[in-house]
């Protein structure tokens, strides 16, 4: 009965922490770093640079995340009640201690690997902290909260893993500017089952600024667009069309019928699966380029 009375408070302890930094969102996060990284390799990629650039994304991402809800309690009690500091199973101060202790890690860790990477880095955290923090909070402002977004998992994710190897000046620019205009129209998914919460703390998503049914015509427009004119990064490889714009309109549909359907969920679950799959197709055509 001791040890069971000791391994609770540490299992819910443990389990708060773990809500707060989400280390689901590392799934979509590596494999987006990675696909910067395969990109960018060109000779032994096993060095201690390498595990201190997964540590430093890994370590800012999760106290993104962390410094998300700490800055949100009041707006999660209306959008998302089962997060802990709402629930108070975690003190505000103890994710504070979280969020510092994380970017400090981010910090020294990408110090390890130096040059543009470190700077990258920072830049980072900058985004995470200003997306949150006051005074800026660029998640209350329109278009700029879905555009810092899109800089972060767009571009600066694949930039951080291409850093590690090559210089920023022979990074495939055409690819990052690809992949930033991609999640700014597919990051929208994210604010449809946020919209009453977000109306009443007056956070200016697309939804709340023009009304569900204009956001969803907007997003989808850009979307459907984007891969149906895919021909633009024919200079990847040959394959690379062919692989990403069935894909991308399929899925795109998919979420466009789930979200007009109000399953708002299953809509942003569709454009996180299409969020990897877009880097998935990037490595598979580069393979296919080589001649692997």
């Amino acid at each position: 009965m001791q040890i069971r009375s000791i391994g609770s408070p540490l299992r819910r302890n443990f389990i708060s922490i773990v809500r707060l930094v989400k280390p689901e969102d590392q799934i979509a996060n590596l494999i987006a770093f990675g696909t910067g990284v395969i990109f960018a390799l060109s000779g032994p990629w096993l060095e201690i640079r390498l595990f201190a650039g997964v540590l430093t994304c890994i370590s800012i991402l999760m106290a993104t995340n962390a410094l998300n809800q700490y800055a949100e309690v009041d707006l999660d009690r209306l959008n998302k009640p089962h997060r802990p500091l709402v629930s108070g199973a975690m003190t505000k101060n103890g994710a504070l201690s979280i969020v510092i202790g994380l970017y400090i890690l981010a910090v020294i860790a990408s110090l390890v690997v130096g040059g543009a990477f470190q700077y990258l880095a920072l830049a980072s955290i900058s985004l995470g902290i200003l997306y949150s923090a006051k005074p800026v909070i660029l998640k209350k402002r329109f278009l700029l909260s879905n555009a810092s977004i899109a800089i972060y998992y767009g571009a600066l994710n694949f930039l951080l893993g291409w850093s590690i190897f090559q210089p920023l000046s022979f990074a495939p620019w055409h690819i990052v500017i690809f992949l930033t205009l991609f999640d700014f129209f597919a990051n929208i998914s994210k604010d449809y089952g946020d919209m009453v919460g977000d109306g009443s703390n007056d956070i200016r998503t697309l939804p709340v600024v023009l009304g569900r049914a204009t956001a969803i015509k907007f997003q989808f427009s850009g979307l459907f667009s984007m891969f149906l004119f895919i021909g633009m990064l024919g200079t990847i490889s040959f394959y690379f069309p062919f692989i990403l714009a069935p894909l991308g309109v399929g899925v795109s549909a998919l979420s466009y019928r789930w979200i007009r359907r109000g399953n708002d969920s299953m809509g942003y679950g569709g454009m996180i699966m299409l969020y990897m799959a877009v880097r998935l197709s990037l490595v598979l055509s580069l393979v296919g380029f080589l001649g692997y």
